[in-house]
């Protein structure tokens, strides 16, 4: 959980991204930021779906890191109207790369994203830094 501007905003991986639980926190005012996975086919579904188009657009944020090897983040955001879960504001997408540092890529997966945040409070760069917290906290 971290605090923004007077707001409770909760991360979570794949495994806790359930209805009930977008619910009980909405309920209590608390955002959520949640990845997306198989174990909830039809919201991954859903999610995947939105991926294409926003991968056709520049994106919104991007960010490089390099200790022998370079990480790559880059993140697009789209309203998440249409979709089915509990209080779904915004879909992100993150495509996560790594590179040698001749350039060669190494690895590339995406990560996709649900939120309760608005617009407004769902940039790319507030998703990225979100996820990157959640993992930061875990590791």
């Amino acid at each position: 959980l971290r605090h923004r501007r007077g707001r409770t905003i909760a991360t979570f991986d794949a495994a806790h991204t359930q209805f009930k639980t977008a619910i009980h926190l909405r309920g209590r005012g608390i955002d959520y930021v949640m990845n997306t996975k198989g174990n909830q086919p039809t919201l991954y579904r859903q999610v995947f779906d939105r991926r294409l188009p926003l991968l056709q657009q520049k994106p919104g944020h991007q960010e490089e890191r390099s200790h022998g090897r370079i990480k790559r983040w880059t993140v697009w955001t789209t309203t998440a109207e249409g979709i089915r879960f509990p209080y779904a504001r915004t879909v992100a997408v993150i495509r996560r790369e790594e590179f040698d540092l001749t350039g060669a890529r190494l690895t590339k997966e995406y990560a996709f994203i649900i939120t309760s945040l608005r617009k407004e409070r769902a940039t790319p760069t507030a998703i990225h830094t979100h996820v990157r917290q959640h993992w930061g906290i875990e590791n």
